[in-house]
């Protein structure tokens, strides 16, 4: 996978090939780390690396998280770790 986006939540590969899915679960994977995620795929659009994928499951997570401050004027090229 190259490329994810959404919403639909979708996977595109540079091959061309991309898919999107739907959320069937979710689990905490820690503080400050984004939560583990199991999808199932709607069939794959292209022949490629994306082709016959049936679910896709987020594991192993560090970090992801966004900040919990909001980006102002205020804070404007300040570093911000989550």
């Amino acid at each position: 996978m190259d490329t994810y986006y959404g919403p639909p939540a979708t996977w595109e590969s540079k091959d061309g090939s991309k898919l999107n899915a739907t959320q069937l679960a979710v689990a905490p994977s820690g503080m400050d780390n984004l939560r583990c995620q199991l999808v199932k795929a709607n069939p794959a659009m292209g022949m490629g690396s994306m082709s016959g994928v049936t679910f896709i499951q987020r594991v192993a997570l560090k970090g992801g998280v966004a900040p919990a401050a909001a980006c102002t004027t205020a804070n404007k090229g300040a570093s911000a770790r989550s």
